[in-house]
C-alpha cells in the first residue's frame, strides 16, 4: 500500500494538466481526464487504454455511436455521452468561420471537408448573407440520401431562423466516389423549386468525398437555371 500512496502527484494527468498543460498529456491521459473515474471492475486508467486498443486511435473513438461506446466494459451511458459531448464540442470549434465568404466551390469544400470521413452520409446546409458570407452551417440529417428523407421544411425552418439570403446544401459520400446520384440530383432539384418560392435560393449542391469533391452547379447548372 505504501507504494501506492508514494506515487508522484505528477504522473497523475490531472496534476500533469496544472504543471505543464494538456498537451504533454498521452491520449489515454486524456481519456482518464474525460472519463473521470473507473468502475468496480478496473481502474479509469484501464478503461482508457481498452478504448484505444479496441478502436485503435482517439479519432477512430469519435467515429463511434451511443450505443457502440456504451458497450465497452467500464463505460456505460454516462461515459458515453461525455465522449459524444466532448467530440460535438470539437466539431463545433472546428467549423467556426468568422464570416467566411464563399467565392467558389473550393471555399465550401474546405470549409465542410471535416465531413468527408464519415462512415454515413450526413446533409449539410450552409446558411450566407447577401455578401456570400457564411452565416451558419450544420448537418441536419444522417444517413443515405436513398434511405433519408431531406425535410424541405427543416431546412427551409434553419434558413429562416438564421435570416439567409441563399443556401448551399452539400452532403458526403462515403464510397470514394463524389459523383452525384440519381436521387441526388432529384432532391437538389425540389429544394431548388423550393428556394424560389420562398425566396432563399438554393446556389449550389456540394458532394465532398475523402480526397475529391464534385459542385452539381459546375456539372449540371441548368437544374439551377429557373425556367
Amino acid at each position: 500500500m505504501s507504494g501506492i500512496k508514494n506515487i508522484s502527484k505528477a504522473s497523475q494527468p490531472r496534476e500533469k494538466i496544472k504543471k505543464n498543460g494538456s498537451r504533454n498529456l498521452s491520449d489515454q491521459e486524456l481519456l482518464s481526464v474525460l472519463l473521470q473515474s473507473g468502475s468496480k471492475e478496473m481502474s479509469v486508467s484501464r478503461i482508457s487504454q481498452n478504448l484505444l486498443e479496441k478502436y485503435g486511435s482517439i479519432k477512430q473513438i469519435s467515429k463511434q455511436t451511443f450505443g457502440e461506446l456504451s458497450s465497452n466494459a467500464g463505460i456505460g451511458d454516462a461515459k458515453a455521452c461525455i465522449l459524444l459531448s466532448i467530440v460535438e464540442i470539437a466539431n463545433r470549434v472546428e467549423r467556426i468561420e468568422e464570416l467566411k465568404k464563399i467565392t467558389c466551390s473550393e471555399d465550401v469544400y474546405e470549409l465542410i471537408k471535416y465531413y468527408r470521413n464519415f462512415d454515413k452520409e450526413h446533409f449539410i446546409v450552409i446558411c450566407l448573407n447577401n455578401k456570400s458570407q457564411v452565416i451558419c452551417y450544420n448537418h441536419l440529417t444522417v444517413g443515405s440520401i436513398d434511405e433519408m428523407t431531406i425535410s424541405p421544411k427543416e431546412v427551409f425552418n434553419y434558413a429562416l431562423t438564421n435570416n439567409a439570403k441563399a443556401l448551399i446544401i452539400a452532403h458526403n459520400h462515403p464510397s470514394g466516389d463524389p459523383t452525384p446520384s440519381e436521387a441526388d440530383i432529384r432532391s437538389t432539384k425540389s429544394l431548388i423549386e423550393i428556394g424560389y418560392v420562398v425566396g432563399i435560393p438554393v446556389i449550389d449542391h456540394i458532394i465532398i468525398a475523402v480526397n475529391q469533391y464534385n459542385s452539381l452547379k459546375q456539372k449540371y447548372g441548368i437544374i439551377f437555371m429557373r425556367k
